[in-house]
């Protein structure tokens, strides 16, 4: 099964996100409400057996909350693909992501070479013209996020996109 690690961002945040999506320049293929999320780590095909050795080694803490801030694109304003909400002081959300790393590398799983916290809004099918939003929205918030899990979550690409299923759920204690 494919599968990703991640957090989920409450419906008030949810909300603020939606009706920000609705300003983005036409042409966009924006994220379904449903599957907004802070994305972790993508994991890639995960068989069984790797499945269950994630769910042994997982172990995580500190619960922490997060604020939703600015808006970026990857990989870069030249060519862009994805746009994206960034995070305000991220520190202690790479350090999480760090730990997921160094956990799952015991597992077989490659480490993240570089690793920018990311909440993915919409991706880009043709070149944007106007690329103004970005400045104008790069100190904006959107709302805090409260890290106390991370979610398993298996992904199912279908013709009308992909659908998300929570696989499992690692609390931060």
């Amino acid at each position: 099964m494919r599968c990703f690690l991640a957090v989920p961002i409450s419906e008030e945040v949810r909300k603020k996100i939606v009706e920000f999506q609705h300003s983005l320049p036409d042409g966009l293929k924006l994220v379904e409400p449903e599957n907004l999320h802070l994305t972790c780590k993508f994991l890639g095909n995960v068989s069984e057996v790797e499945l269950q050795e994630i769910k042994k080694k997982l172990s995580l803490n500190g619960a922490f909350e997060l604020v939703l801030k600015g808006v970026g694109v990857f990989p870069n304003r030249n060519y862009i693909r994805v746009i994206w909400v960034g995070a305000e002081e991220p520190e202690k959300y790479i350090e999480l992501q760090k730990k997921i790393d160094e956990q799952l590398a015991s597992v077989g799983f490659k480490k993240e070479r570089e690793y920018i916290p990311h909440l993915t809004l919409a991706r880009v099918r043709r070149k944007l013209e106007d690329i103004s939003f970005l400045e104008k929205n790069k100190e904006k918030v959107f709302g805090t996020v409260q890290v106390g899990h991370v979610d398993l979550m298996e992904s199912k690409l279908g013709p009308g996109g992909p659908t998300y299923t929570k696989v499992a759920e690692f609390k931060l204690v």
